[in-house]
């Protein structure tokens, strides 16, 4: 496990990190309709590693309401993989906290594989290798980049 997960595992939330994730850590947020984000994951398991969570604090899946928003992040996320050179990734929702969530708010991960049967399971140690706010900044401006009909208004 690379040391910013280790971070993570110790942390003890008075809030949920989702919830609050706007106000606090609005410079990872790559993209956002009115009800979701999509943001860069704090503690990722791999470089590149996307988050798409929901703005209203959800717990299960059955109770997120349908609707497009979640699908136009995840397209948009998948067209910044494609950009960045990454042709294979996990798309990852979980449900309740023995699938292995870390914390009780829904949301989906998008992981790059590096190689065959790689999936998540190789931790790297990123956080010597990458700079978020550089990340952030390159994603921002590929997100930019992408033909009008694909982006969201």
């Amino acid at each position: 496990m690379n040391k910013l997960r280790k971070q993570y595992a110790k942390q003890k939330f008075r809030t949920c990190p989702f919830c609050d994730w706007q106000a606090q850590k609005p410079e990872l947020i790559l993209a956002e309709t009115k009800n979701y984000y999509l943001t860069l994951n704090e503690y990722p398991y791999i470089e590149h590693h996307l988050l798409i969570a929901p703005k209203a604090h959800i717990e299960d899946l059955s109770r997120e309401k349908p609707g497009k928003e979640k699908d136009q992040l995840t397209k948009i996320a998948s067209q910044l993989m494609k950009k960045l050179g990454i042709k294979d990734y996990v798309v990852l929702d979980r449900n309740g906290l023995r699938s292995g969530m870390s914390l009780a708010h829904i949301h989906r991960h998008l992981i790059p594989v590096e190689g065959p049967h790689d999936m998540f399971y190789r931790f790297a140690d990123i956080s010597k290798m990458w700079d978020k706010v550089k990340a952030v900044k390159k994603y921002k401006e590929l997100i930019k980049s992408t033909p009008h009909k694909n982006r969201l208004h």
